[in-house]
């Protein structure tokens, strides 16, 4: 049912509570009407001015709102329903505020109260406002900087504010009973065979009850033994009571109750007449005066005032009680849907038993066990054992569902959620073993994408023998491959997926798509149950193949993430003169992305059409520009340029546009604008050797020029300067260890370019297609990524840990290789962290790369003769070192990438080179051929010489300089709290973790700084250079923003310097923080 058109009055500012309340129990449809006192709730609705009102009426943690029970009695309304929502506060502040930046929080004394711990651990103090959406409005129209309120992400919604954090009460136990209000009555039916029967409304023989709650409000005189009297009228007739409370009377009160109870007669619902004299409570003869009302409760029932039961409840309540009302008869939240009376208009938009709460997970209320027994008592044979795999948002999300239906659920899950489980009535197994001893029918598994293949070859297979296998996954050719292929042949495998979530299925899952195919079925009556579940709640049933839903899937559900993703990318952002279309837009990206990248890479990974459609849409993109510009060109030929836009603006690459600028180079262009104005500015961001090539290699140049070698070489290299790099570099007496053997690396195999990064490029070019991927271990030199962009390829970063020496386990390797894999880059010593692989290490990676053909590595190894504790060993060297033929096949998967710039000091001749296998070699000079031919033929003699007359003790005497100037670095970081470092092995980097000063303020001080809290390494390196002169390079470059690259590649004089700044630096933030 919809709610379109309704107008539901409630109390508070827009964006309240109670309009959440509103907007999720009837839809949102609704035109919601604020009112800014409870009398006035009451007063629209009574006017006409509202259809319904929502009032809340008590909470699990506040109690019962007293206000709200004396107004039900001073006005005419009914009660017509009843809605259990969970209260969920969030802290809401100015777009742009970082939750640390937050040092007071405005809200209401009651969510102030729930949240006491939570704004206490942030430091922050509490300021009382007299509404939670009116503490919101507040902080946008004073634009309070620094400040906060605790509201409802609705508010945050309302007043265009920023959600830092959700769901932040100290007590998840926060449910909030709220009443539908009515002028008119509207009270269930009761059963056609509704005799004497059970409390909920159930009839004896044949008929099946609506189940229903009455509320009433009585009084009695006071006396002793008159309540139990009065409660007994329910127990003798097994009427459940949900809720007694009482409260003093008083004679204004007695006035008003004495004049409502004479309304009306027995045998209206709404009002009962009072006892008469001489009966029950008159205690007394006709000319006895009735007694003051002293007492007054409020009760409520599981049974309709209309039924036979709680009609003579309520008249046997009448002979004891002086005054009784009944406030209204309503179905339960337990009973809502089971048959179709004069509910369509007023229900919640599920018309079901379960009640979404605002951030789309389904929460039982108060009592829900109890509730859920009743519904389904005599229906044990029905009841479904269900266990789940996966226990994240969406396996807790369908955990209620069932739970609410009256079903067994156990769940077990990587996380331990012991606890949440435990308030859903779920039992939880620490194992998958334990899961399985709880002997559940279906097994529904529920991990992301990503891992589900891992979770599945984990799991006791064997034991799923005469079970349901069930997946829920978002693509469908991937598990239903991977259960074929594992599970055992007797157990029943059954494809699903769910098309909704906690959040699209927050209202209900009425009409949402539900789409299956039954893979393999031996028991089709135990399936047709199970899928029953989700027809029952209302969910669109589509069987159809796994093939045809991955299809379907590519152009659907992929089309819409990817359509919200590019749309978040531009940062696109509501405007006074929105349209209903460009609302939908904003919603669809608020949908998408608050889903977990993790989740839209895996809809690309693992539905091989995604890659298709991609194509497709990055096709019909630059289609359209090229309509749209040439149309433009034609109508302003004589204005604008062909590579330009109508208004001038440049039309560029996409591919292009996607790259970033380096910014290595960005802060060192910065610390020389800052040298230019004067400023003494010390920069260790540049990853170049402090030192001049060795004389041999300048005498070189000088030769070089002086014989008149000025002319074009080879395209890949002059023949001699190759020849010399299998000879020195590439050979079995290298000094370096890195011989390899000319039999497999000869002139032929190599391409000399102009730089060992326009090396990578060209392998990337040759080797990679649109769509395929690059794995990239983090953190990374910064040009990896966009040149793996630039050659059409998808950049995947593969985090490493600090803890872990920075390393790539090959367990992370394995699990992040997919189909669409095509090349690992592998720079060994590492840029940035100076982590440096063993030969254990790199074997462990390389068995896992041997057996996926498709795959090849591209061996970055320019810092190859910069290594300390440990000789380096080279990715070829190792493989021919073995010489075995699965070893000698996978050499030909490797492109070796070296050059002259660090080792030789050389880096402004601009000489690099790759070592591959022939046919990747021929595909990449053919490439060079194009872009810049030969590289310098100056550069080209200069090199060659230098690796005739530069001998291994310059490179010794290098290793040994750098090897100082890292420890006498490595002493002052250590030295400094909050930062910890790993010890680099090789080239000349270190990468500090220094994330311990996030959320720091920067000191006050003389010199001016652009940002006043550290909140990342972007922050912190703009601190260091503007206020202390010291560049250095924000983690965030190079994929981890934890820290910042230092390169010590600088004399010790000006290391001194530097230490000394860096720690006055973090010395002034520890001070003021």
């Amino acid at each position: 049912m919809s709610g379109a058109g309704l107008v539901i009055a409630y109390q508070g500012e827009p964006g309240a509570y109670s309009e959440a309340s509103s907007l999720e129990y009837f839809g949102s449809d609704i035109r919601p009407l604020p009112r800014s006192s409870f009398e006035e709730l009451f007063v629209a609705v009574e006017k006409g001015e509202a259809d319904y009102g929502m009032l809340p009426i008590e909470n699990t943690l506040g109690g019962s709102i007293h206000t709200n029970y004396d107004l039900l009695l001073l006005h005419s309304l009914h009660v017509i329903g009843e809605h259990n929502f969970r209260v969920r506060h969030s802290l809401l502040a100015l777009p742009g505020t970082k939750r640390q930046d937050v040092k007071k929080v405005h809200s209401h004394p009651q969510a102030l109260a729930q949240c006491a711990g939570y704004i206490k651990d942030m430091g922050a103090a509490p300021c009382v406002a007299y509404d939670t959406a009116g503490s919101a409005k507040r902080v946008m129209e004073e634009q309070l900087q620094g400040e906060a309120a605790v509201a409802s992400a609705r508010a945050a919604k309302v007043y265009g504010l920023e959600v830092l954090d959700e769901s932040i009460e100290d007590d998840p136990n926060n449910f909030t009973r709220f009443l539908v209000l009515s002028r008119t009555p509207n009270v269930p039916q009761p059963p056609l065979s509704a005799s004497a029967g059970a409390g909920t409304g159930a009839g004896a023989g044949t008929g099946a009850a609506l189940a229903s709650k009455t509320s009433v409000v009585f009084s009695v005189v006071n006396q002793p033994g008159v309540l139990f009297k009065a409660l007994s009228v329910f127990a003798v007739r097994d009427i459940d009571l949900t809720k007694i409370e009482s409260r003093p009377g008083h004679r204004k009160r007695s006035r008003q109750f004495k004049a409502s109870s004479d309304i009306g007669a027995a045998s209206s619902p709404s009002s009962l007449a009072p006892a008469s004299a001489g009966q029950g409570g008159g205690g007394g003869g006709g000319g006895r005066q009735r007694p003051e009302i002293s007492l007054i409760f409020y009760l409520d029932f599981l049974a309709s005032a209309e039924s036979t039961n709680g009609a003579n409840a309520l008249r046997h309540l009448a002979e004891l009680a002086p005054f009784i009302r009944v406030l209204g008869t309503y179905p339960t939240r337990h009973g809502l849907g089971q048959q179709s009376l004069q509910l369509d208009a007023l229900s919640p938009v599920s018309s079901r038993k379960a009640t979404a709460t605002a951030d789309g997970v389904v929460a039982p209320a108060p009592g829900a066990a109890a509730a859920a027994s009743i519904s389904h008592h005599g229906h044990d044979s029905q009841r479904l054992r269900i266990g789940l795999v996966g226990f994240g948002n969406f396996g807790q999300f369908i955990a209620r569902a069932f739970v609410e239906e009256g079903h067994f659920v156990c769940a077990t899950s990587r996380t331990d959620y012991t606890d949440v489980a435990a308030a859903m009535g779920v039992t939880y197994a620490n194992t998958a073993d334990g899961l399985m001893d709880l002997d559940p029918d279906f097994v529904i598994f529920s991990p992301s994408i990503l891992s589900f293949q891992r979770v599945l070859a984990s799991f006791p297979l064997q034991r799923l023998s005469g079970k349901v296998a069930v997946d829920v996954l978002s693509v469908k050719v991937l598990p239903k491959r991977s259960m074929l292929q594992l599970l055992p042949p007797d157990c029943d495998v059954l494809c699903t997926h769910p098309m909704f979530g906690p959040e699209s299925g927050k209202h209900g899952w009425s009409n949402l798509p539900f789409v299956y195919e039954k893979v393999r079925v031996t028991d089709y009556h135990r399936t047709a149950r199970f899928l029953e579940l989700w027809e029952s709640r209302g969910c669109r049933m589509v069987q159809m193949d796994c093939e045809e839903h991955d299809r379907h899937a590519a152009s659907s559900q992929f089309v819409t993430h990817l359509t919200g993703r590019l749309l978040s990318r531009l940062g696109v952002q509501s405007t006074p003169i929105n349209t209903r279309g460009f609302d939908r837009l904003l919603e669809l990206v608020q949908n998408t992305c608050r889903d977990s990248s993790d989740l839209f890479r895996a809809l690309y990974r693992h539905n091989p059409s995604a890659h298709t459609q991609l194509l497709a849409v990055t096709a019909a993109l630059e289609g359209t520009r090229t309509e749209l510009e040439q149309g433009t060109a034609d109508d302003d030929a004589a204005t604008a340029g062909a590579n330009n836009s109508a208004d001038g603006a440049l039309v560029v690459n996409p591919r292009v546009r996607q790259v970033q600028p380096s910014r290595t180079g960005a802060v060192t262009d910065l610390a020389r604008r800052l040298r230019a104005e004067g400023r003494d500015v010390i920069s260790l961001s540049v990853g170049e050797p402090d030192f001049d090539p060795p004389p041999a290699v300048l005498a070189a140049a000088k030769e070089a020029v002086d014989l008149r070698q000025t002319r074009y070489t080879d395209n890949v290299g002059s023949l001699a300067l190759r020849e010399a790099i299998c000879q020195h570099l590439l050979s079995p007496a290298a000094p370096v260890g890195k011989g390899l053997g000319t039999s497999h690396f000869g002139p032929a195999n190599l391409v000399c370019s102009s730089g060992a990064k326009q090396s990578i490029l060209l392998a990337l070019i040759v080797l990679c297609c649109p769509g395929d991927e690059v794995l990239i271990p983090a953190p990374y030199w910064v040009s990896y990524p966009e040149m793996a962009t630039l050659s059409g390829a998808t950049p995947v970063a593969l985090p490493t840990a600090a803890s872990e020496g920075f390393l790539l386990h090959p367990s992370a390797l394995a699990a992040a290789i997919t189909p669409r894999t095509r090349v690992l880059i592998l720079c060994n010593p590492s840029n940035p962290t100076g982590a440096h692989y063993s030969r254990d290490q790199l074997r462990a990676l390389l068995d896992v790369l041997a057996i996926h053909p498709r795959l090849f590595v591209i061996a970055d190894e320019i810092y190859g003769k910069i290594f300390f504790e440990q000789a380096h060993q080279s990715v070829p060297q190792l493989l021919l070192a073995s010489g075995t033929s699965a070893d000698l096949a996978l050499l030909k998967r490797v492109v070796l990438v070296d050059g002259f710039s660090k080792a030789f000091a050389m880096t402004g001749f601009r000489l690099g080179f790759l070592a591959a296998d022939v046919a990747v070699a021929k595909e990449c000079a053919k490439v060079q051929s194009h872009v810049t031919s030969c590289p310098s033929s100056i550069s080209q003699w200069t090199a060659m010489r230098a690796l005739e007359r530069v001998d291994e003790s310059f490179f010794c005497r290098v290793r040994q300089e750098f090897k100082e100037k890292r420890d006498l670095v490595m002493r002052t970081l250590t030295a400094i709290p909050g930062i910890s470092i790993i010890v680099p092995g090789g080239a000349f980097y270190l990468f500090p973790s220094v994330s311990a000063y996030y959320g720091k303020r920067v000191p006050a001080g003389t010199v001016k700084c652009s940002v006043s809290v550290i909140r990342d390494s972007q922050d912190l390196c703009v601190y260091l250079l503007e206020v202390y002169g010291l560049a250095l390079v924000p983690g965030v470059a190079f994929g981890d923003d934890s820290g910042v690259r230092i390169s010590y590649a600088t004399s010790k004089e000006v290391l001194f310097s530097a230490c000394d700044r860096l720690t006055k630096a973090f010395a002034a933030l520890e001070r003021i923080n």
